[in-house]
């Protein structure tokens, strides 16, 4: 469902302090759970946290798991309107995983919009670390565009003036996202996008970090985000929209190195590629905002706002090319 259904979190689901959390140890490099973990912690789910009732996984990855919830008050035949996302446990740093659940819990505090995820409870000061979301019924863009690869192309300029519009309020706020990817991009059956997982969102300060962690998937990385020393801004956010536009309109990656330093070398030699060369019907206007986003500068690429007003006006262009059916 694209309307999101909000509750007051009673005071043991609140964090006793959001406070603005560290820069969290990046976790690409870490190992997945080994598989006594994911049988421990599947065996060890509990049925309730806080007031929260589990009814059934939904989904998860790496760092956490995802249920589907309802308050402990609710009738047993009421559904699951939220989505509860709990940390996994390690044997040891566990802190890392606290840490984004935080993070995520804070940004959504500061910064709230339409397409953009919104955290309505966190219990992230002791164990167990989770946060309460709306349960949104759809499917990530990424599940969205492995059915099909290549997809309409108002759809994805839609999709994209979405996730932009999200971007926008971001940056407005002082916040990059950081993990801009299909696979963070959530979308209804009404069309309707949300912008997902704010826990690897950094603050945008115009400085130099010497030794900053890559946070977010290479894939999709901006090359300043892979560089050392490099002052990473709002536009590296538009860099991730940008290669995922490319996939959306031609069904690949526009770096698709399996090599983590081939791929990172990619993102920062290589020209961005022309889509038309994948996908001839993709109209020259598309193809050149594209490869606009996907500049090796920062500076030549549109800011979020910019694209907004770009996107709005390709979809207007490109609006008889819709297919309803899809």
């Amino acid at each position: 469902m694209d309307t999101k259904t909000h509750v007051d979190p009673s005071p043991s689901d609140r964090s006793s302090s959001v406070a603005p959390p560290p820069n969290s140890r990046s976790l690409m490099t870490q190992s997945a759970p080994s598989t006594r973990d994911a049988v421990v912690a599947r065996t060890q789910a509990p049925s309730t946290l806080g007031r929260w009732r589990l009814v059934e996984p939904i989904g998860g990855g790496r760092c956490s798991r995802v249920f589907r919830a309802r308050p402990v008050d609710a009738p047993e035949d009421s559904p699951g309107d939220y989505a509860l996302k709990l940390a996994r446990t390690r044997a040891s740093g566990d802190d890392d995983y606290r840490l984004l659940l935080q993070r995520e819990a804070y940004v959504s505090r500061q910064v709230s919009h339409a397409h953009l995820t919104s955290v309505l409870a966190a219990h992230v000061d002791a164990p167990p670390y989770y946060l309460v979301l709306p349960h949104l019924e759809g499917r990530t863009v990424a599940d969205w565009l492995s059915q099909r690869p290549r997809r309409n192309l108002v759809d994805c300029l839609w999709i994209a003036r979405q996730a932009a519009e999200a971007l926008a309020a971001l940056h407005v706020g002082n916040w990059r996202h950081g993990d801009v990817k299909p696979g963070n991009l959530f979308l209804a059956a009404s069309g309707h996008t949300t912008l997902l997982d704010l826990g690897f969102a950094q603050r945008i300060n115009g400085k130099k970090v010497d030794c900053q962690p890559l946070s977010g998937t290479p894939a999709y990385a901006a090359p300043e985000v892979l560089c050392a020393a490099h002052v990473v801004g709002d536009r590296a956010d538009v860099y991730s929209l940008g290669a995922t536009l490319f996939e959306m309109l031609t069904g690949v990656r526009p770096f698709a190195e399996e090599d983590p330093v081939e791929l990172a070398a990619a993102h920062r030699q290589l020209p961005a590629p022309d889509p038309r060369k994948i996908s001839p019907d993709t109209p020259l206007a598309v193809a050149r905002l594209v490869r606009r986003m996907l500049a090796k500068e920062p500076y030549r690429r549109p800011s979020a706002r910019e694209l907004i007003e770009l996107l709005v006006c390709l979809e207007i262009e490109a609006f008889d090319q819709r297919d309803w059916a899809a």
